[in-house]
């Protein structure tokens, strides 16, 4: 996936991988890469500073099977990564806590 700005400027590349289906105590694996060779062709590149990646979610009540009303909001997990000024890649996991209270599909 190519990580841009709002005007398309890009920033990155971000790989992921175990976000199908997570069950609790499953990992997400992100690895954001700055030096990609899709991005040299760009002459415009935004310069990085700081990562930021969370894993939440919301609980829904469905009702009628057309209404949906959200009725909680999880995090379950968050990391951080600061960005020095020649880093390639940054790689970090993100971990669906054993005590969750669901199974997390996305479409990713």
């Amino acid at each position: 996936v190519r990580v841009t700005n709002a005007n398309g400027t890009p920033t990155c590349i971000l790989n992921l991988v175990g976000t199908q289906v997570m069950i609790p105590g499953g990992r997400a694996l992100l690895q954001f890469t700055f030096q990609h060779p899709m991005l040299q062709q760009q002459h415009e590149r935004l310069r990085c500073y700081q990562i930021c990646a969370c894993l939440h979610g919301t609980e829904l009540a469905c009702f009628n099977y057309t209404n949906r009303v959200k009725t909680k909001t999880f995090v379950f997990d968050t990391r951080h990564s600061y960005v020095e000024e020649d880093t390639d890649s940054i790689s970090m996991g993100l971990t669906l806590p054993l005590d969750c209270p669901c199974t997390i599909s996305t479409d990713l």
